[in-house]
C-alpha cells in the first residue's frame, strides 16, 4: 500500500514538473517575443513618425495650406506597420513549426504557443490603440502643444508617449488575464 502511494506521489510530481516546465517555456518564449516585438515597435514608430511629419509639412506648409492631419493617422500607420511585422514573425514561427514539429516529438513551438502569442499580440495592439487614441485626442485639443503651428514637435512628443505606452503594454501579463477569463 505504501509503495502504491509513493508511486502515485511520484507520478503526480512528475506531471506537475512537466506542466510547470511547459508553463516556464511558454512564459519565457512569449517574453522573448514581446521584447522582439518592442524592437519592431520602435522601428515601426520611427517610420510612422517620419511619414507623418512629411505629410504634415506637405499639408500645412505646402502651396495648398490645408489643416494638419490628425495624430490618429500616425497611430493607425504605426499599428499597420507593427501588424505587418508581427504577421511576418508569426508566419516565420508557423513555418518553423510545420517543418520541425512531427507527431511524437517534443518540439517546443506548437499550436498552444502560437495561440498564446496571437492572443497577446491582439490584446497589446488593442491596448495601444485605445490609450494612443485618447492621447492623440488630448495632444490635438490642448493649446500648449501648438499642433497647428508646430506639428513636427508634437508628433515627436507623441512618438515618445506611444513608445512609453508600448513598453507598458509589453509588460502587462495578458496571458494570465486570458487564463482567468477562460479565453
Amino acid at each position: 500500500m505504501e509503495k502504491r502511494t509513493m508511486d502515485k506521489l511520484a507520478k503526480m510530481a512528475k506531471n506537475r514538473y512537466m506542466i510547470m516546465g511547459e508553463f516556464r517555456w511558454v512564459f519565457i518564449t512569449c517574453s522573448l517575443f514581446r521584447l522582439l516585438r518592442l524592437g519592431g515597435q520602435a522601428l515601426a514608430l520611427s517610420w510612422a513618425q517620419q511619414a507623418f511629419e512629411n505629410r504634415y509639412v506637405k499639408d500645412v506648409h505646402g502651396e495648398d495650406s490645408e489643416d494638419p492631419p490628425s495624430l490618429s493617422h500616425m497611430l493607425f500607420l504605426f499599428l499597420s506597420i507593427d501588424s505587418i511585422i508581427q504577421l511576418l514573425v508569426v508566419i516565420a514561427l508557423a513555418a518553423v513549426f510545420s517543418i520541425y514539429k512531427e507527431r511524437g516529438n517534443c518540439f517546443k513551438i506548437d499550436h498552444h504557443l502560437l495561440s498564446v502569442m496571437l492572443k497577446e499580440s491582439i490584446a497589446i495592439s488593442l491596448f495601444i490603440l485605445t490609450v494612443g487614441s485618447i492621447v492623440a485626442h488630448y495632444f490635438k485639443k490642448k493649446r500648449y502643444f501648438a499642433f497647428k503651428m508646430q506639428g513636427g514637435g508634437t508628433s515627436r512628443a507623441y512618438q515618445d508617449v506611444l513608445m512609453g505606452i508600448c513598453v507598458v503594454a509589453t509588460f502587462i501579463p495578458f496571458k494570465y488575464v486570458f487564463e482567468q477569463l477562460g479565453i
